[in-house]
């Protein structure tokens, strides 16, 4: 790989447009460096000055290829001592090399640190390139590790770079918005006649700048053993503004904050044959071949081979309606869960002496995820196919099914990919008779799905959906401590896709069954004012899954030690009992008994003690702006029933309850008094898994209500 300066032919593009570029290198006003706080935001420890992007067709210096150029230059205001972290840049970018594309740059990188000296005179530091970090990552990629020098409170930073990349079909999103105020941000996209792209924008109202007008280019490059060549790119050119972004500082409640940020997601929706001459195609070839549906799935010199698409249109934004055909005839989506291999015998195993449908399904489920287990790979289809155009011609001529290895491999392995184990749940599933279809996803840390645009690479995890009489259950086979009734919490990002012949479409993901946890607590206070208690927690769903992984990864006697230390304060003498650890068909049971003797004889205090779930912090925004999202809905039941000896005195807190949102957000708390009885129930129900953020200071309300009941003293005192 090469890390070169920029020439000419990089540069050639910009010489064609017309309007004034926001930001020039080194150009520093000294307003900027004089700048103490920022103005919009006088908390913020830095600013965005400037974020200044093009986005553009051109070859690298003598290179021989057309690629998608990323040219971005950043300018950033350090204000606070907490504003230095960043002055540490990560950039990640192509290493042509891995690419198979010897003599292409990768990318070239500039970075510059001011500073006002005591006599008031600017002083530059530039980042020397032995200074940058190069590290390998995956799939071809590299990283750039940059920490700019002598950055304090009042240093600007600045930095620039291009990177080639061929990431034709969806570029990069680009990210108007920050952690960090931002004064101004703008990107320029410039696409050739050939191609046509869409601009989404989810998440911004209406932009300072939005234009579009015409421009002149041609890139000129020299074939191995030919004359050098122009060819036109001339085409249309986007500009989008935003001015005076606020930073995006929520980070309770949310996965991942890029799904909220003020961003334009960028797609292909049609690229032609521009002219059929020798030198286009030899330009555009490593682009096109992109446009093949199983392209992520090869290695770099197995794409080597791929062929020029064919025929005057080169690729076409499809409709969902064709993404779920081509899906369904796909060799490595909808073929496998069709094609033959020997799965008889394994499933007459897994459903030998269930009767029921719901049993069977629940006992296929229940073989995958034990017995398989996932190498921690996302995917949508399957790693290999086993040759389906030989399948066809074997079974044509000799009236027999071939062995179908995509599926088959895996299960004789015993591990695969999330799509290989859900794809094996699918179809044993539908060999059992049981209807069942594929459900793809964007699983929560890859990302909420823009429905506007029509692609798979928006995609990566596959679900089983199992229809059942007038019932329907989600699958996800990959975690061997999952029952059927609960989906990974990954899977929880709002909807799915079916891909059926039929009937195909957008399906809400949500769990079989709720999270609960049920405590009943009984206490008895004897005459001397002795404290017995006896506990017992009831925990399905999430609660109880979790609490299981983590007996595992700690010990069952370190967890049973830790909730002794929850409980109750350490002069409790307290006993542990955990069972169904293993059977997570059942809830998870944990009994708890302790004994405290009466330190004076004349009253005893003590406070209830669960887990509210969050607290007072978890909502410490001032004003929120995005939505609120729990993950998952759930409901936490607490019965104490209190006896006490007759006319001792008791203090006890008050009733109180809370609701929002049409009491999808609800706790109650409830005191009932007899003669030497005393029963509190307290309901907390979180029904919604997302609520708007209109709700997120009610719900802060709730929390922090619950939080002080919780707090709130019981004392029982002896008669005087």
């Amino acid at each position: 790989m090469k890390i070169l300066a920029a020439l000419f032919v990089l540069l050639f593009p910009f010489l064609a447009i017309s309007q004034k570029e926001p930001i020039k290198w080194k150009e520093i006003p000294m307003e900027d460096l004089q700048m103490a706080t920022y103005e919009l935001d006088p908390n913020a420890p830095a600013v965005v000055l400037c974020d200044y992007g093009q986005i553009y067709f051109s070859t690298t210096p003598n290179g021989q290829n057309l690629f998608v150029i990323y040219d971005r230059h950043v300018r950033i205001k350090i204000l606070k001592p907490e504003g230095s972290k960043y002055a540490k840049l990560r950039l990640s970018f192509h290493n042509m090399a891995c690419e198979q594309l010897q003599g292409e740059n990768s990318i070239v990188i500039k970075a510059m640190v001011y500073n006002l000296s005591e006599k008031g005179e600017i002083v530059a530091t530039k980042v020397k390139n032995k200074d940058i970090i190069y590290k390998d990552s995956t799939d071809c990629l590299r990283t750039a590790e940059i920490t700019f020098p002598d950055v304090k409170p009042g240093s600007i930073i600045e930095y620039s770079y291009q990177k080639p990349s061929l990431d034709f079909m969806q570029p990069e999103s680009w990210y108007f918005q920050s952690e960090i105020p931002v004064r101004h941000s703008e990107l320029r996209m410039r696409v050739p006649r050939a191609f046509q792209y869409m601009f989404s924008s989810p998440n911004i109202p209406d932009f300072d700048v939005s234009e579009e007008t015409d421009y002149n280019s041609s890139v000129m490059f020299t074939p191995r053993g030919y004359r050098t060549i122009h060819v036109d790119v001339s085409g249309k050119q986007m500009r989008f503004v935003k001015n005076n972004i606020e930073a995006f500082n929520s980070h309770e409640f949310i996965t991942r904050p890029e799904d909220f940020m003020q961003k334009l997601n960028i797609h292909l929706t049609y690229a032609k044959q521009e002219n059929s001459d020798y030198a286009w195609k030899y330009l555009t070839y490593q682009l096109m071949i992109t446009t093949d549906d199983d392209y992520d799935t090869y290695e770099p010199v197995q794409r080597t081979s791929l062929s020029y698409p064919s025929g005057y249109i080169i690729y076409k934004l499809p409709d969902w309606e064709k993404l779920n055909k081509d899906l369904m005839k796909s060799d490595r989506f909808g073929l496998p869960l069709i094609n033959f291999w020997e799965y008889q015998e394994p499933l007459n195993q897994m459903i030998s002496g269930k009767i029921t449908p719901k049993d069977q399904m629940i006992a296929i489920y229940d073989y995958l995820r034990k017995n398989m287990k996932w190498t921690g790979e996302y995917s949508l289809k399957v790693k290999s196919v086993f040759n389906p155009g030989l399948s066809k011609i074997y079974t044509k001529l000799t009236k027999k099914l071939i062995k179908e290895k995509s599926l088959a491999r895996p299960f004789q392995d015993k591990k695969g990919t999330s799509s290989e184990i859900n794809f094996l749940l699918i179809y044993l599933l539908n060999k059992a008779g049981i209807e069942t279809y594929p459900i793809i996803i964007s699983t929560r840390n890859h990302g909420q799905i823009d429905t506007n645009i029509v692609d798979t690479k928006q995609f990566n995890h596959v679900l089983a959906l199992v229809k059942i009489g007038d019932r329907q259950f989600l699958l996800d086979a990959i975690d061997s401590l999952r029952p059927y009734n609960i989906l990974n919490e990954n899977d929880l990002n709002s909807i799915g896709f079916m891909v059926k012949g039929k009937d195909f479409g957008w399906i809400p993901i949500s769990n079989n069954k709720m999270t609960e946890t049920k405590i009943q607590e009984n206490i008895t206070i004897d005459s001397n004012l002795n404290l017995s208690d006896k506990k017992v927690i009831y925990e399905t769903g999430y609660d109880a899954l979790n609490h299981r992984k983590e007996i595992i990864i700690k010990g069952k006697e370190k967890f049973m030690d830790e909730c002794k230390i929850k409980m109750m304060d350490l002069a409790f003498d307290k006993q542990i009992e955990i069972k169904n650890i293993e059977n997570d068909t059942l809830p998870l049971i944990i009994n708890s008994s302790l004994m405290k003797k009466s330190e004076n004889g004349k009253e005893i205090k003590f406070q209830i003690h669960i887990e509210p779930t969050y607290g007072t912090n978890d909502f410490s925004e001032f004003d929120r702006k995005y939505p609120v999202d729990f993950t998952y809905p759930f409901q936490k039941n607490y019965v104490m029933e209190l006896a006490f000896p007759d006319n001792y005195i008791v203090e006890l807190p008050s009733n109180e309850s809370y609701s929002s949102f049409g009491s999808n957000a609800f706790f109650q708390y409830l005191v009932n008094k007899s003669k030497n009885k005393i029963i509190i129930k307290i309901n907390l129900q979180i029904l919604k898994s997302k609520f708007p953020e209109s709700e997120y200071l009610n719900l802060g309300e709730l929390f922090t209500k619950l939080n002080d009941k919780l707090t709130e003293t019981i004392v029982i005192k002896k008669p005087q």
